[in-house]
C-alpha cells in the first residue's frame, strides 16, 4: 500500500471539501500545465475527471492563444455559461489550473471567490514532487 504525504492528502481534501461546501458546485479537478489530472473531487469518476481536465487544458491553451497577440498577459480565469451549468477554470501560479462545474442558477461571485481561495492554497502547496505524487495516487 502506498503511503500518501500530508500535503497530498491535504490538497485532495481541499478539492473534495470545496465541492461539498460551496453551493451549486458539482465537480472539481486540478489539472497540470501539461493537461494531466492532478487531483479530483471524491464524487467524480476517473474518466469524467480526465475529460474535465482535458477540456480545461484545451480552454487554457485557446485563451492563451487568443490573448497573446493582444499582449494581454497570463490567463487568470475562463467562464463558460451553458444553459444548465457553468464551467469555470482558474489558473494556479505554477501553470496548473482548477476547473469547476456548477449548476445554474448559482451565485457565480461566491463560486469564483471560493475558487480563488482554493487556488491560493493550492498554489503555495503544489511542487513538482507533489504533482508527481498526486498523479501516482489517483484512482484508476
Amino acid at each position: 500500500m502506498q503511503t500518501v504525504s500530508t500535503d497530498a492528502r491535504s490538497l485532495n481534501w481541499l478539492v473534495s471539501n470545496f465541492v461539498a461546501r460551496v453551493a451549486a458546485v458539482t465537480e472539481a479537478v486540478v489539472v497540470s500545465s501539461d493537461g494531466l489530472l492532478i487531483a479530483m473531487s471524491d464524487s467524480l469518476d476517473r474518466a469524467v475527471a480526465d475529460r474535465l481536465a482535458a477540456v480545461a487544458a484545451g480552454l487554457i491553451s485557446i485563451a492563451r492563444g487568443a490573448g497573446r497577440p493582444m499582449g494581454s498577459g497570463p490567463v487568470r480565469q475562463i467562464v463558460i455559461e451553458l444553459e444548465h451549468h457553468l464551467l469555470i477554470v482558474m489558473c494556479i501560479s505554477d501553470g496548473s489550473a482548477l476547473a469547476v462545474t456548477a449548476t445554474r442558477p448559482c451565485d457565480i461571485g461566491v463560486v469564483a471567490y471560493e475558487m480563488a481561495v482554493l487556488v491560493e492554497k493550492a498554489g503555495t502547496a503544489l511542487t513538482p514532487q507533489l504533482v508527481v505524487e498526486l498523479q501516482a495516487t489517483l484512482p484508476q
